[in-house]
């Protein structure tokens, strides 16, 4: 199939999961498109529809804050802890494994 074109369908409350618990204070519109496989067109309007929606808000052009529901337990709650960007090294793919792997083990199949 060459040339062909796809569409796909994001569950918001997936990604917004995906993002709370992967840690991080800060994503960039690069990060979530190379986690999700799609264009950085595209994970700007996810990461937009987001923030409309209370997941997260805008930074920076680039740059999304995670915010976390009260009571959480979520990063950034001590004194003197602003978590800018800097914090934002850690890795955001192993709660997308941990899912496709609940999602496999829920299908019946194995990862090899």
């Amino acid at each position: 199939m060459s040339g062909g074109e796809m569409k796909v369908k994001v569950r918001l409350a997936v990604v917004a999961a995906i993002l709370r618990g992967s840690g991080r204070r800060y994503v960039s519109v690069r990060e979530v498109g190379e986690l999700l496989g799609v264009t950085s067109r595209t994970a700007g309007r996810i990461l937009a529809r987001l923030e409309r929606e209370g997941v997260v808000s805008r930074y920076s052009r680039r740059t999304y804050r995670v915010l976390h529901p009260k009571g959480s337990g979520g990063l950034g709650q001590g004194p003197g802890e602003d978590g800018g960007p800097e914090d934002s090294h850690k890795e955001v793919s192993p709660p997308v494994a941990q899912a496709v792997d609940v999602h496999a083990a829920r299908n019946g199949s194995q990862r090899d």
